[in-house]
């Protein structure tokens, strides 16, 4: 059969002309842009449950590729890696670059976000004073 006639054969079933290879053939949920529900179709409850986990990983990646990327934003804990005495520079290689600072005369401060689950971040400090941490840790509230 060639063409324009009927999807099957009387002798034989379905056309193997009309149908499409496995390897391109999609699911498709009934519903979608318009398809008409037949016998063959998934259940819609598959359907939902495919579509869900999809949407599900893309909100997963987009939650974890915003956080990874803030600067001065860090971890729980990094900031125990600081201590009295270290310059700006030192500070900045072992942390990372502060999300603000603010200057005067002959000190400086870096203010870093320290991330804690629930989305209860502490706000810390640190204070350098003629290039030198003076002190450094959370901000009272």
């Amino acid at each position: 059969m060639i063409g324009l006639g009927p999807p099957w054969d009387e002798s034989h079933g379905l056309s193997s002309t009309f149908a499409a290879p496995k390897s391109i053939q999609k699911l498709r949920c009934p519903g979608e842009r318009g398809l008409k529900r037949i016998g063959l179709d998934p259940p819609i409850e598959q359907c939902s449950t495919a579509m869900m986990k999809q949407i599900l990983i893309l909100i997963v990646a987009l939650f974890l590729f915003s956080c990874a990327s803030t600067p001065g934003h860090i971890q729980p804990g990094q900031i125990s890696r600081i201590s009295v005495g270290m310059t700006r520079q030192e500070v900045i290689s072992t942390i990372g670059p502060p999300e603000s600072a603010s200057a005067g005369k002959g000190e400086e401060t870096l203010f870093y976000v320290e991330e804690r689950p629930w989305w209860q971040w502490a706000r810390i400090r640190v204070r350098i004073v003629e290039g030198k941490v003076t002190e450094f840790g959370e901000m009272p509230k």
